[in-house]
């Protein structure tokens, strides 16, 4: 190399199904070496809501409502915990820059004693330099 310059590495992206890809500005791709272990290809683009609409898992007592989120490239699954030890309904009200959410906001939810659920999947809007997301919560006890 030339002192303080640089070098082009040529690279060749391919789908799948083994064929050439044209990269696309805005668009997650993976990288693997030939001769190494397979993974899974998980894009967030390709989750639904009806991908996580049967989550339910306990959760631990906290005397709170608590948001758990999980992201797969720029794609974030949010979660909601009761942490009470009685049912609740909740009303959850998002507030968000440069994103969208796939369920219409306010959101209502009904959480039983303990229990964790599904509650939207949050992307940015194509071309987004910068994004966040926040929320506020009003919930009832239900008996």
């Amino acid at each position: 190399l030339p002192s303080g310059g640089m070098t082009t590495i040529p690279s060749l992206l391919m789908g799948l199904d083994g064929q050439p890809v044209d990269p696309e500005e805005d668009e997650i791709y993976y990288a693997f070496h030939p001769g190494k272990p397979e993974f899974d290809v998980v894009f967030g683009a390709d989750f639904t809501n009806e991908d996580f609409a049967g989550h339910s898992q306990r959760t631990q007592a906290r005397d709170r409502l608590d948001f758990r989120v999980e992201q797969t490239d720029l794609t974030y699954v949010m979660f909601m915990g009761n942490g009470f030890g009685y049912p609740i309904e909740a009303e959850v009200t998002l507030r968000l820059d440069s994103m969208d959410s796939t369920s219409a906001s306010p959101i209502t939810v009904r959480l039983d004693a303990l229990e964790e659920r599904f509650l939207t999947i949050l992307r940015p809007r194509p071309g987004a330099s910068s994004w966040r997301y926040g929320y506020s919560v009003s919930y009832r006890r239900l008996e």
